[in-house]
């Protein structure tokens, strides 16, 4: 049916009004830029969802967060930094008296906060920060993790990542070709110096020496210093930005 296809913006809200009443045109703006940004822009690594599953995403698991936004004065995505409440709003059946969901249901509805955050990038107005660190839609609901992988190591903090990534690019876009060049450099003058002769390791310790200190390092031993940050500093740089598996990165 046509109806199914169809998104209803016209939203009831708590206030007594709706979303397309001009004290939520901020709000109904950044629900229109998420909902089509799924399809057009899909999250990384899935396909353009079916009309029926948006017009499902919008109906089950966004209009709930917009009212749930509305009943508690929030008018923007942007605002919300902590959705430990709505976690509640929603196992409680998201302001329905009578009402208790299954896990299922409440995963669901939490799984499109998620995405939310996964589009944040993307979008005008999306979320300042991941909606449950270290948790997801389906461990908050309250479903079985059996036989899933859990993680052994703990996740680090949006902040401490945002730094570490910026000090690993700054490290890498402005120490990188002087470390290499050196590198190179105290390479070639060994060779030189094996060709003439030089054989004793102290005495080739000693050219490599030369050359480092000669390019502004301290020595050859802070030169290697230097090549296992800058080896560390890509690490993160490929990890971060990849995606790949570690196994991946470290057979690089």
């Amino acid at each position: 049916m046509p109806s199914e296809k169809r998104l209803n913006w016209a939203l009831s809200l708590p206030d007594g009004r709706t979303l397309l009443d001009p004290e939520h045109s901020v709000l109904l703006a950044s629900a229109k830029d998420f909902i089509y940004s799924l399809l057009l822009d899909p999250v990384e690594g899935r396909r353009p969802p079916k009309a029926q599953t948006l017009v499902k995403k919008h109906r089950k698991g966004l209009a709930p967060l917009l009212r749930w936004m509305v009943r508690n004065g929030y008018r923007r995505f942007g605002d919300v930094v902590d959705l430990e409440p709505y976690v509640v709003y929603a196992k409680a059946g998201s302001g329905r008296p009578g009402r208790t969901p299954t896990a299922k249901t409440v995963a669901s509805q939490l799984a499109v906060v998620e995405d939310l955050w996964l589009q944040s990038p993307k979008l005008a107005d999306g979320l300042a920060v991941h909606p449950w660190p270290g948790e997801s839609s389906a461990s908050l609901a309250g479903l079985s993790r059996r036989g899933r992988r859990q993680p052994k190591t703990a996740y680090i903090p949006d902040d401490v990542a945002r730094r570490l990534v910026q000090e690993a690019l700054v490290y890498v876009n402005d120490k990188a070709e002087s470390i290499l060049s050196t590198r190179e450099a105290a390479t070639a003058a060994q060779e030189r110096a094996k060709a003439r002769g030089v054989a004793h390791p102290d005495s080739l310790s000693s050219v490599a020496i030369t050359v480092a200190r000669a390019h502004g390092y301290h020595g050859a031993n802070a030169l290697r210093t230097e090549e296992r940050l800058l080896r560390t500093a890509c690490y993160i740089v490929i990890s971060f930005f990849s995606g790949i598996r570690d196994s991946e990165v470290t057979s690089i």
